[in-house]
Protein backbone atom coordinates (compact mmCIF):
# COMPACT_ATOMS: atom_id res chain seq x y z
CA UNK A 1 0.00 0.00 0.00
CA UNK A 2 1.15 3.45 -1.30
CA UNK A 3 -0.32 5.55 1.42
CA UNK A 4 3.09 3.97 3.86
CA UNK A 5 4.92 6.54 2.47
CA UNK A 6 3.13 10.14 2.50
CA UNK A 7 2.64 12.07 -0.06
CA UNK A 8 3.44 9.11 -2.22
CA UNK A 9 1.01 8.25 -5.55
CA UNK A 10 2.66 5.36 -6.71
CA UNK A 11 4.78 2.30 -5.71
CA UNK A 12 7.07 -0.87 -6.16
CA UNK A 13 9.02 -3.35 -4.49
CA UNK A 14 11.99 -4.66 -6.12
CA UNK A 15 11.57 -7.95 -4.48
CA UNK A 16 9.46 -10.00 -1.44
CA UNK A 17 11.61 -8.55 1.60
CA UNK A 18 12.92 -5.39 0.48
CA UNK A 19 10.40 -2.65 1.59
CA UNK A 20 8.44 -0.41 -0.67
CA UNK A 21 9.89 2.09 -2.56
CA UNK A 22 8.15 5.31 -3.90
CA UNK A 23 8.71 5.63 -7.87
CA UNK A 24 5.80 8.60 -8.03
CA UNK A 25 5.26 11.38 -5.63
CA UNK A 26 1.93 14.23 -5.84
CA UNK A 27 2.95 17.64 -6.87
CA UNK A 28 6.29 19.32 -6.01
CA UNK A 29 7.40 16.41 -4.10
CA UNK A 30 9.99 14.15 -5.47
CA UNK A 31 11.10 10.23 -3.99
CA UNK A 32 14.46 10.17 -1.97
CA UNK A 33 17.79 8.47 -3.34
CA UNK A 34 16.55 5.17 -1.14
CA UNK A 35 12.80 5.88 -2.58
CA UNK A 36 11.30 5.37 1.51
CA UNK A 37 10.12 9.00 1.67
CA UNK A 38 8.74 12.20 -0.71
CA UNK A 39 10.40 15.23 0.00
CA UNK A 40 9.59 18.49 -0.82
CA UNK A 41 11.38 20.30 -3.54
CA UNK A 42 11.21 23.58 -1.13
CA UNK A 43 13.37 21.75 0.89
CA UNK A 44 15.90 23.57 -1.66
CA UNK A 45 15.79 27.02 -1.19
CA UNK A 46 15.49 29.20 -4.17
CA UNK A 47 14.92 25.62 -6.11
CA UNK A 48 12.41 25.77 -9.41
CA UNK A 49 12.94 22.07 -10.25
CA UNK A 50 14.22 19.06 -8.40
CA UNK A 51 15.10 15.43 -9.02
CA UNK A 52 15.88 12.47 -7.27
CA UNK A 53 19.34 12.59 -5.68
CA UNK A 54 22.51 10.47 -5.99
CA UNK A 55 22.98 9.36 -2.89
CA UNK A 56 21.36 9.16 0.86
CA UNK A 57 23.53 12.48 1.63
CA UNK A 58 22.09 14.26 -1.06
CA UNK A 59 18.33 12.48 -1.64
CA UNK A 60 16.95 14.95 -3.83
CA UNK A 61 18.86 17.40 -6.18
CA UNK A 62 17.75 21.22 -7.84
CA UNK A 63 17.49 20.27 -11.29
CA UNK A 64 16.93 24.11 -11.95
CA UNK A 65 17.34 26.82 -9.72
CA UNK A 66 15.56 29.90 -9.60
CA UNK A 67 16.82 32.97 -11.96
CA UNK A 68 19.40 35.17 -10.67
CA UNK A 69 20.85 31.66 -8.60
CA UNK A 70 23.00 28.61 -9.21
CA UNK A 71 23.53 24.99 -8.48
CA UNK A 72 26.68 23.80 -6.11
CA UNK A 73 28.02 20.71 -7.85
CA UNK A 74 26.24 18.59 -6.02
CA UNK A 75 23.23 20.09 -6.77
CA UNK A 76 21.97 20.06 -3.05
CA UNK A 77 21.65 23.78 -2.50
CA UNK A 78 21.12 27.43 -4.34
CA UNK A 79 23.44 30.17 -4.15
CA UNK A 80 22.72 33.85 -5.46
CA UNK A 81 25.25 34.34 -8.51
CA UNK A 82 27.99 36.81 -8.40
CA UNK A 83 27.51 39.53 -10.35
CA UNK A 84 29.56 39.64 -13.71
CA UNK A 85 30.40 35.98 -13.42
CA UNK A 86 30.40 33.90 -16.45
CA UNK A 87 31.25 30.58 -14.97
CA UNK A 88 30.98 29.22 -10.87
CA UNK A 89 32.41 26.51 -8.88
CA UNK A 90 31.99 25.51 -5.25
CA UNK A 91 33.19 27.60 -2.71
CA UNK A 92 35.71 26.08 -0.33
CA UNK A 93 33.72 26.93 3.24
CA UNK A 94 30.24 27.57 4.04
CA UNK A 95 31.61 31.10 4.52
CA UNK A 96 32.33 31.13 0.72
CA UNK A 97 29.81 28.20 -0.33
CA UNK A 98 30.72 29.54 -4.28
CA UNK A 99 33.21 31.10 -6.22
CA UNK A 100 34.04 32.78 -9.82
CA UNK A 101 35.78 30.68 -11.91
CA UNK A 102 35.34 33.48 -15.20
CA UNK A 103 34.12 36.48 -15.10
CA UNK A 104 32.94 38.82 -18.32
CA UNK A 105 34.67 40.86 -20.24
CA UNK A 106 36.72 43.87 -18.37
CA UNK A 107 36.22 41.76 -15.09
CA UNK A 108 38.13 39.41 -13.21
CA UNK A 109 37.69 37.32 -9.87
CA UNK A 110 38.40 38.64 -6.79
CA UNK A 111 41.95 36.55 -5.18
CA UNK A 112 39.30 34.37 -3.46
CA UNK A 113 36.81 34.03 -6.02
CA UNK A 114 34.55 35.42 -4.03
CA UNK A 115 33.55 38.10 -6.22
CA UNK A 116 34.08 39.64 -9.81
CA UNK A 117 36.20 43.35 -10.07
CA UNK A 118 36.34 45.49 -12.91
CA UNK A 119 39.09 46.12 -14.54
CA UNK A 120 38.83 49.39 -14.24
CA UNK A 121 39.36 49.61 -10.23
CA UNK A 122 43.18 49.84 -11.72
CA UNK A 123 43.16 53.42 -13.31
CA UNK A 124 44.09 52.82 -17.22
CA UNK A 125 43.82 49.35 -16.82
CA UNK A 126 42.96 47.33 -20.02
CA UNK A 127 42.83 43.94 -19.02
CA UNK A 128 42.99 42.19 -15.78
CA UNK A 129 43.40 38.75 -14.11
CA UNK A 130 42.88 37.36 -10.48
CA UNK A 131 45.11 38.74 -7.94
CA UNK A 132 46.46 36.97 -5.06
CA UNK A 133 46.03 39.29 -1.71
CA UNK A 134 43.41 40.97 -0.22
CA UNK A 135 45.10 43.72 -0.84
CA UNK A 136 45.98 42.89 -4.72
CA UNK A 137 42.57 41.21 -5.26
CA UNK A 138 42.99 41.33 -8.92
CA UNK A 139 46.29 42.61 -10.95
CA UNK A 140 46.38 44.57 -14.45
CA UNK A 141 47.75 42.48 -17.54
CA UNK A 142 47.56 44.65 -20.17
CA UNK A 143 47.03 49.40 -19.83
CA UNK A 144 45.26 51.46 -21.98
CA UNK A 145 47.30 52.82 -25.16
CA UNK A 146 49.98 56.00 -23.59
CA UNK A 147 50.13 53.52 -20.28
CA UNK A 148 52.49 51.27 -19.14
CA UNK A 149 51.71 47.93 -16.43
CA UNK A 150 54.26 48.33 -13.11
CA UNK A 151 56.36 45.29 -12.60
CA UNK A 152 54.07 44.20 -9.35
CA UNK A 153 51.09 44.86 -12.31
CA UNK A 154 48.97 46.74 -9.49
CA UNK A 155 49.27 50.40 -11.61
CA UNK A 156 49.45 51.52 -14.83
CA UNK A 157 51.86 54.65 -15.73
CA UNK A 158 51.95 57.11 -18.40
CA UNK A 159 54.48 55.29 -20.82
CA UNK A 160 57.99 57.08 -21.29
CA UNK A 161 58.80 55.90 -24.85
CA UNK A 162 61.89 55.02 -25.45
CA UNK A 163 63.41 53.98 -22.11
CA UNK A 164 64.99 51.39 -21.50
CA UNK A 165 65.31 50.93 -17.47
CA UNK A 166 62.28 52.03 -15.72
CA UNK A 167 61.88 53.03 -11.99
CA UNK A 168 58.91 52.56 -10.05
CA UNK A 169 58.01 55.43 -7.57
CA UNK A 170 56.31 54.44 -4.72
CA UNK A 171 53.43 56.76 -4.48
CA UNK A 172 52.83 56.05 -8.11
CA UNK A 173 53.93 57.03 -11.18
CA UNK A 174 57.62 55.49 -13.29
CA UNK A 175 60.49 57.56 -13.80
CA UNK A 176 63.35 56.76 -16.38
CA UNK A 177 67.04 55.81 -15.22
CA UNK A 178 68.35 55.25 -18.94
CA UNK A 179 67.14 55.90 -22.52
CA UNK A 180 68.04 53.30 -25.33
CA UNK A 181 70.90 54.15 -27.14
CA UNK A 182 70.38 57.32 -29.52
CA UNK A 183 68.04 58.89 -27.28
CA UNK A 184 68.74 61.20 -24.11
CA UNK A 185 67.30 61.36 -20.98
CA UNK A 186 65.70 64.97 -19.48
CA UNK A 187 66.39 66.10 -16.47
CA UNK A 188 63.62 65.54 -15.06
CA UNK A 189 63.98 61.93 -16.05
CA UNK A 190 59.89 61.84 -17.81
CA UNK A 191 60.96 61.63 -21.13
CA UNK A 192 63.29 60.03 -23.55
CA UNK A 193 64.61 62.84 -26.20
CA UNK A 194 66.62 62.50 -29.77
CA UNK A 195 69.42 65.09 -30.22
CA UNK A 196 68.14 66.14 -33.34
CA UNK A 197 64.86 67.26 -32.78
CA UNK A 198 65.06 68.98 -29.21
CA UNK A 199 68.45 70.30 -29.19
CA UNK A 200 67.88 71.78 -25.38
CA UNK A 201 68.14 68.87 -24.00
CA UNK A 202 70.96 67.06 -25.75
CA UNK A 203 73.47 66.47 -22.98
CA UNK A 204 76.13 64.74 -25.28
Amino acid sequence: DCSQIDKCKSCKKISEDDPLNCTKCETNFIPSFNGQQCINCNTIPNCSECQTGTSNEVPIVCKRCENGFTSSSNKGKCFAKIPNCDTHGDGPSEEIPLICKYCKYKYAPSYDGSECISCGTIANCSSCKQGTTKENPILCSFCNSGYTVSHSQTRCSKTIYNCQELEELPEGGTLCNKCYPGYTLSHDKKNCFTCKSIVRNCEE
